[in-house]
């Protein structure tokens, strides 16, 4: 997958997807807007014709399985795992997804993996971990700018992370290296609003620039959250 599509469900049209290899969704957090995610997904899955894959709350926190237990009845293709600390964190949401699997009737080991990997101090020092952490492990996600605001430093396209010896700079390129050894791809996300609120990709310049960056860096993909992106971001990392 080289470019996946992070989108609102929200006047989602399951035909706007302009190419992207995989979809994300992201689950709400209050019970009214979840009851809605729910009914909303329910209407889309069936004409949905790229993977679907749901972000759902961190390992540690308890609501993990009340995300599991809400999107499993959707037949999701896979689950995107935030602020993911490693091999052990990937395990236990693949014994959690066992489980659903079996309750929904799929074949074992179904559903795919994406961890956000390198995204917290901790989790940097943990990287080499995912190397044979699962069979169901199939991708790496980094977002600098997530990074940037867990170490309190101001995100910046031009200064911290072009300094190779930033920590956003050493971060980004030690997930590159988790990915290779784990022999899954490294994607990009830049879509994330830095620390100012600002969208780092907030012009086209910007966006194409980091993205080539990123190629050139060896990361094999990217997410984004414009469709109108997508053709795009996906021919840098075709190239």
């Amino acid at each position: 997958m080289r470019v996946l599509l992070s989108r609102s469900i929200e006047n989602f049209e399951p035909d706007a997807t302009n190419g992207a290899d995989g979809l994300i969704m992201t689950l709400p957090d209050t019970p009214e807007e979840r009851a809605s995610f729910s009914e909303s997904l329910r209407k889309i899955r069936s004409s949905l014709a790229i993977p679907l894959l749901i972000r759902v709350a961190p390992i540690e926190n308890a609501r993990i399985d009340e995300d599991l237990a809400l999107v499993m009845p959707h037949a999701p293709d896979g689950i995107v795992l935030p602020t993911c600390s490693g091999r052990m964190d990937v395990q236990h949401l693949g014994c959690k997804l066992a489980v659903h699997e079996t309750l929904n009737g799929f074949a074992d080991g179904k559903l795919m993996i994406f961890a956000e990997a390198g995204e917290t101090p901790a989790a940097c020092f943990t990287l080499h971990t995912y190397t044979k952490a699962s069979p169901r492990l199939a991708g790496l996600i980094h977002s600098p700018a997530r990074l940037a605001t867990a170490l309190n430093i101001e995100w910046t396209v031009s200064s911290k992370e072009e300094d190779t010896g930033s920590p956003l700079a050493l971060a980004k390129a030690q997930v590159v290296l988790a990915a290779a050894s784990a022999h899954v791809p490294a994607l990009i996300q830049y879509s994330h609003p830095g620390q100012n609120g600002e969208n780092p990709t907030s012009t086209p310049e910007t966006g194409l620039l980091l993205h080539e960056k990123a190629r050139q860096s060896g990361y094999a993909g990217a997410i984004v959250e414009e469709d109108i992106l997508v053709p795009v971001i996906a021919s840098i990392f075709s190239r």
